[in-house]
């Protein structure tokens, strides 16, 4: 049996060797001291652990890779009603729909009429405009008359949260690429109340159920310096060794890969730039100030566009938790210490993909470097377009029916 080495030990990385485990024997890297990369839990004891990064799965269909396996492991995918509140500067602006009280209190409003024209707009004629070029989000209030609050309190700290990216970005991002993501992802009117799911239990146990029903060697808090190919083997420089191997899986982020190889095609070079990453701080608190009952809370901070930034703060009652006292997670800035320090638990500060309009048009490259190379390949979030665990997933299963063929 062949030698395949993985380097990255997120979501990807462990399912690749869930995969592949069935034709060689598979080595995994990872710098951190645990497998699971952004999926990450913390617990909080009496068994119940609360995740930092991936809250929510959105839209089950979308996530049907994810899903399929949880259900393949008996994990137990049960839907949420949730919703989003907004808020600015600690003041709420406006409270979930997928909330019956507050749906009520919004049909019985004086600006009944203005609201309903915008809900009409948001769930009919906006995702048309995935098709518009050479505008931005900015640019609703102009072409279609959306109110400024709308836009600047609602629309653009969604995409903030979902893409990661920070406000200024969002709000200079080609309105079809906003609208795109919107209608694939966000889309839902106030009656459609399960567009959300979660792992009964704990998304962790999906992480744990990969590694438990995978052999293979694992390389903790093993950074990897150099990785040379050849057309018979790789060498892997870690830690002041090296390590040969068949074929080498890398699910880094496509920028960090980069860095990694040490001669890089030219195809490699062009495509695996245009990618690049950011650091998110994930809180795990007891402060209330960030929330509001158990909806996934959106905090704009600051006036200056240059300057906003938006926080997101979810209770681990978003999971079925009754819990005293209260936790949450806030998701910030690696600068900011909006927390008290007297109500922090836990924090971590974790890589994630940088969303660019450069990064987006790249994603659909990336599969190409997989079909020029036969003893390494690449997979990982950046594979799918928004960067999601989903992606990962795939990517995974896609490179290993490509092994397959290739084998054959």
């Amino acid at each position: 049996m062949k030698n395949i080495a993985i380097i990255g030990g997120g979501i990807a990385g462990i399912s690749a060797a869930y995969y592949f485990q069935e034709r060689y024997k598979v080595t995994l890297f990872e710098k951190q001291n645990y497998i699971g990369g952004n999926n990450r839990s913390i617990d909080i004891g009496n068994g119940i652990k609360v995740p930092l990064v991936v809250i929510l799965f959105p839209r089950k269909k979308l996530f049907s890779q994810t899903i399929s396996l949880a259900n393949k492991f008996g994990l137990k995918v049960q839907p949420k009603v949730i919703g989003h509140s907004f808020w600015e500067n600690h003041q709420m602006k406006m409270p979930s729909l997928l909330n019956s009280q507050n749906y009520s209190k919004f049909l019985l409003s004086t600006q009944i009429f203005k609201n309903l024209r915008d809900l009409h707009f948001m769930l009919r004629r906006f995702p048309k405009l995935r098709f518009t070029h050479q505008k931005s989000i900015q640019d609703l209030t102009e072409l279609y008359n959306l109110p400024p609050e709308l836009i600047k309190t609602i629309l653009i700290p969604l995409a903030c949260l979902y893409l990661t990216m920070s406000y200024k970005d969002v709000s200079n991002l080609p309105l079809n690429i906003f609208a795109d993501w919107y209608y694939k992802y966000m889309l839902y009117t106030p009656w459609a109340s399960r567009q959300f799911s979660f792992i009964k239990g704990g998304n962790h146990q999906l992480v744990d159920k990969l590694i438990n029903n995978t052999v293979f060697t694992s390389k903790l808090e093993t950074p990897i310096q150099k990785v040379h190919r050849n057309s018979k083997n790789i060498t892997i420089c870690a830690n002041d060794q090296e390590y040969d191997f068949d074929k080498v899986i890398f699910s880094t982020p496509p920028i960090t890969t980069l860095s990694l190889l040490s001669s890089p095609s030219s195809a490699e070079k062009n495509i695996l730039s245009a990618f690049e990453t950011q650091e998110v701080k994930c809180t795990l608190h007891t402060a209330k100030e960030y929330s509001y009952k158990n909806k996934i809370t959106l905090n704009t901070i600051d006036n200056d566009i240059d300057k906003k930034q938006v926080i997101t703060t979810y209770s681990e009652e978003c999971f079925d938790y009754d819990i005293t006292p209260k936790h949450f997670v806030t998701i910030e800035r690696p600068d900011s210490n909006l927390i008290p320090t007297n109500k922090i638990i836990y924090h971590q500060n974790f890589t994630v993909p940088k969303t660019t309009v450069k990064s987006l048009n790249a994603c659909e490259s990336l599969p190409k470097l997989n079909d020029n190379n036969l003893n390494s390949y690449f997979c990982g979030a950046s594979f799918g377009k928004y960067f999601y665990h989903e992606d990962a997933i795939v990517s995974s299963q896609i490179i290993n029916s490509l092994d397959k063929r290739i084998n054959s």
